[in-house]
């Protein structure tokens, strides 16, 4: 089953929809393990059909903890995506990163990515349609899911 899964993740952010025009970031994620890990418990994530852990920047740590409507520029956000609630078969990451005004006002300016499990090869990256679309319910929250997360988190302790 784990490796249905894992291949399920695989095509279907292979086919994570159309990317409109954007400048090419060339963003390398090489050491998103040292960021601050958000959960002990592994979450489900049924929008990545997957099981995650969360992780983020110094910037984006204390708005995502205390369930800000909105992020400041530089924040980053850092999803592994697992087949496995074991945390053995990582898929791939998905990143958000919070950009400068004027990047896409009409979604909050986040730019979004998905790399490899390595975070060095880009898979996909900007203004990812699919991403946009899921994460447009939650526009409130910055386009964040901020309080469903911390409510699970919240319960785990």
């Amino acid at each position: 089953m784990s490796k249905f899964l894992l291949l399920f993740i695989f095509f279907t952010t292979l086919n994570a929809g159309h990317v409109e025009n954007d400048i090419k970031r060339d963003y390398i994620f090489a050491k998103w393990k040292k960021f601050h890990k958000l959960n002990k418990e592994i979450l489900h994530s049924h929008g990545h059909n997957a099981f995650v852990d969360i992780y983020l920047n110094d910037i984006a740590l204390s708005p995502y903890i205390n369930k800000h409507t909105h992020f400041p520029k530089n924040s980053i956000i850092i999803k592994p995506l697992y087949a496995d609630e074991e945390r053995e078969h990582l898929a791939r990451i998905v990143i958000m990163i919070k950009m400068a005004k004027g990047y896409d006002e009409a979604h909050s300016n986040w730019w979004y990515g998905v790399y490899d499990k390595t975070g060095t090869k880009v898979a996909y990256e900007g203004k990812i349609k699919s991403c946009i679309e899921c994460h447009k319910i939650a526009k409130q929250t910055d386009y964040l899911f901020t309080t469903t997360v911390m409510e699970e988190i919240n319960f785990q302790d």
